[in-house]
């Protein structure tokens, strides 16, 4: 990570089976029932006893929710979040195609850099083959530079426009044993993960017309990405420990302002807190008992501060 743009995505995408897709791939009858055309394309993917739904290949899923925190520091470093998802909520009447082309499109307008986790083996290449599926046009997020510093090329391995934290992570290192789920480094760094979904729990809310839970779930992963992406913006040099808690309050009141129409922010908040006295219990008690020095001290104030009160 070798800088921190004036506006930056965190985003996350949420998809399930395209059953138009499967049936073609499979040379399924029209007359064939959906669940028979899950079937033939989960066991077309390599479905076992032990993993009867494999992981499809991304050309044969259908995109039903994006959303993004986006995040805008102004000259005077001050910054501002504001929540987007595509469509608001989740909703089967909204054509795939416009979910894809509003999401790029935006990220475009705004120069803004795309980060997420996993994204550069998952979320961007399945917009882009999902995008061309459906004929979508979208020539500013497409657009490449010809030299690397006359604009963003979202497609460039040598261009931070797209950022993958779990590459960041992963330190060039390779293997299962060296990637870590989004959930299992939340749970490391003490912020919230998968609450109530998972991403396999996408299809069974989509057919049962759980559709707001698909983009509440949506939501609150790019939340969990945008934690993760300032313990690492920290890690890099690009924020003070003060920066970094003064940012986090920030975004915590931003949620719960938030969550007057969305209370599963509200919700998500109480996760963090408690995670947070975790930190708050045991940051004053190292093992050598060594006294906290300045800047400690200054982030242990503000996580005191932070952790216990009751609004903001």
């Amino acid at each position: 990570m070798k800088t921190v743009p004036t506006d930056i995505f965190y985003y996350d995408a949420e998809w399930i089976p395209c059953l138009r897709t499967g049936r073609l791939v499979c040379r399924l009858p029209d007359t064939a029932t959906d669940d028979e055309v899950l079937a033939a394309m989960w066991q077309r993917g390599g479905a076992t006893a032990e993993k009867p739904h494999p992981f499809l290949k991304l050309a044969l899923s259908r995109i039903v929710s994006i959303s993004a925190i986006h995040r805008h520091q102004d000259a005077d470093g001050h910054v501002t979040f504001k929540l987007r998802s595509f469509p608001e909520t989740a909703d089967p009447s909204v054509p795939e195609a416009e979910i894809i082309v509003s999401f790029l499109e935006e990220v475009a307008a705004h120069k803004a850099q795309l980060v997420g986790f996993n994204c550069a083996n998952a979320d961007l290449p399945l917009l882009v083959q999902r995008g061309v599926a459906h004929n979508c046009h979208c020539p500013n997020f497409g657009h490449r530079p010809e030299k690397p510093w006359l604009g963003d090329d979202y497609f460039s391995k040598y261009s931070e426009a797209h950022l993958d934290l779990a590459n960041v992570w992963m330190a060039g290192g390779r293997g299962s044993a060296v990637m870590p789920s989004l959930d299992e480094m939340a749970a490391a760094a003490l912020v919230p993960g998968k609450l109530e979904h998972t991403g396999g729990s996408v299809l069974d809310l989509w057919r049962t017309g759980q559709f707001a839970e698909i983009t509440h779930y949506n939501e609150t992963d790019a939340c969990t990405t945008y934690l993760l992406w300032a313990n690492t913006a920290r890690f890099f040099g690009h924020l003070t420990p003060e920066q970094r808690e003064v940012e986090l309050a920030q975004f915590q009141a931003w949620l719960l302002e938030l969550s007057i129409e969305r209370p599963h922010f509200e919700h998500f908040v109480a996760v963090w807190r408690e995670r947070r006295k975790l930190a708050l219990v045991s940051a004053p008690l190292a093992q050598d008992h060594r006294p906290l020095d300045k800047v400690d001290e200054v982030q242990f104030r503000i996580l005191q501060e932070f952790v216990y009160q009751p609004s903001l």
